[in-house]
């Protein structure tokens, strides 16, 4: 399947991101940004919640001093360091072995077969569908 572009160049098509526990910083950060810009639905578990800029200070006696000088919010003013943020849809992680596929994988998978072009209410609508 190939995904349309819009007039900037972007991507226009369903987005549906995964994340789990291990998702922190930066990740964390993008997923709730294109939730709040209604761009993706979240597929998994509710992130690390490790959303700190740090400024790393070397001092005389070669001891690294991490301070913490900033904090990533989401795109509501929410903090995410020590909340992490939630799925759109909660789906637990499994050790996807030869005979049983990953299950955040297999939902995600669904929901974009099901909605090429999709808005992400459509993209909800149908995940909601699927569960």
């Amino acid at each position: 399947a190939t995904l349309g572009r819009d007039q900037w160049g972007d991507v226009d098509g369903p987005i549906v991101v995964l994340i789990d526990h291990k998702t922190a910083g930066g990740a964390e950060l993008i997923a709730a940004t294109l939730r709040a810009h209604e761009r993706a639905v979240l597929v998994g578990e509710r992130t690390a919640g490790r959303a700190l800029l740090h400024l790393v200070i070397t001092l005389p006696s070669s001891t690294l001093l991490r301070l913490p000088i900033g904090e990533l919010l989401s795109a509501d003013g929410t903090p995410i360091d020590g909340h992490g943020v939630e799925p759109d849809f909660a789906v637990p992680a499994a050790i996807p072995g030869p005979q049983q596929p990953d299950r955040e994988v297999a939902f995600a998978t669904g929901i974009l077969r099901s909605t090429q072009g999709a808005s992400r209410r459509e993209l909800l609508e149908t995940a909601r569908a699927l569960r």
